[in-house]
């Protein structure tokens, strides 16, 4: 097919022979092979040869159903009946791919049909009608301009949309991704705070249990210093009614005993115990 459309007559129709010789070809593939060979032909100019490989391709196809290869073969050998000059085979063959090809609903097989029935009423003289099918061939073709327009629109359309939702989602994704750097961000933060409350709980408490116990040391030492105090007071008392007591009892004695000078006038040798 490629070599056909590439105009290489000689290896499309070796290409097309090879895949005629292939063991496992069922009667549609045989049919594609036999229309391509046909064509290939008719381009040539061969179109006895065209007509005979066509005609071939269109009894392959024994399922009636299978109206896109009818409509196909018939289209390209009603252009060979028409350069044969058999106009009213090539008319009927033209009608027989147009009434196909409105059955299977293929608008460019339509469109074509048309335009080859205008070529064969104007190759026969038939102005009027060659006229009338271009103009329907033309209708068929704005229609499909129009389609393919809509497409393009609808494809730009959806290529718009695809592209707003992927900037969405791409937007969506950098929103999710700074929330989560945030949320981790946040977490840092709270552990941050939860650790260093800990720490300073426990240095508070720390210093109270230190201020506690100091506290304590100071009022046990402010207890021993009044307990200090307290006997020293005492112990001072004491001294002081022991020493009372010595004066007083040094006075008693003095006013009881003789005066030393006296008894030494009279005792020169004595002492007091």
């Amino acid at each position: 097919s490629t070599y056909h459309q590439l105009q290489n007559i000689d290896s499309a129709l070796y290409f097309f022979e090879e895949a005629l010789q292939q063991k496992k070809i069922d009667s549609l593939q045989k049919s594609t092979a036999l229309g391509n060979i046909g064509s290939c032909y008719s381009d040539r100019g061969d179109l006895k040869t065209a007509k005979y490989y066509l005609l071939r391709a269109i009894a392959c196809v024994n399922d009636t159903t299978q109206k896109y290869y009818l409509a196909e073969h018939y289209m390209v050998l009603s252009i060979v009946e028409a350069k044969l000059k058999n106009f009213p085979v090539a008319l009927a063959y033209a009608n027989k791919a147009l009434a196909f090809s409105k059955e299977i609903g293929v608008k460019e097989f339509e469109k074509n049909s048309y335009s080859t029935l205008s070529e064969i009423y104007q190759m026969q003289g038939n102005l009027a009608k060659a006229l009338e099918n271009y103009k329907r061939y033309t209708s068929v073709k704005d229609s499909l301009i129009n389609r393919e327009n809509e497409q393009a629109v609808k494809f730009m359309e959806t290529k718009f949309e695809s592209e707003k939702k992927e900037k969405e989602i791409e937007l969506l994704n950098k929103d999710k991704k700074l929330n989560e750097e945030k949320l981790a961000s946040d977490k840092i933060l709270i552990q941050a705070f939860i650790y260093g409350g800990i720490v300073l709980l426990l240095a508070l408490s720390f210093a109270i249990y230190a201020f506690a116990n100091k506290r304590k040391a100071n009022k046990k030492l402010v207890s021993l210093n009044n307990e200090v105090h307290r006997q020293r007071n005492q112990l001072l008392e004491k001294n002081q009614a022991i020493t009372d007591s010595i004066q007083y009892a040094s006075r008693i004695q003095t006013a009881l005993l003789t005066s030393e000078h006296y008894i030494k006038k009279f005792i020169p040798d004595f002492f007091i115990i």
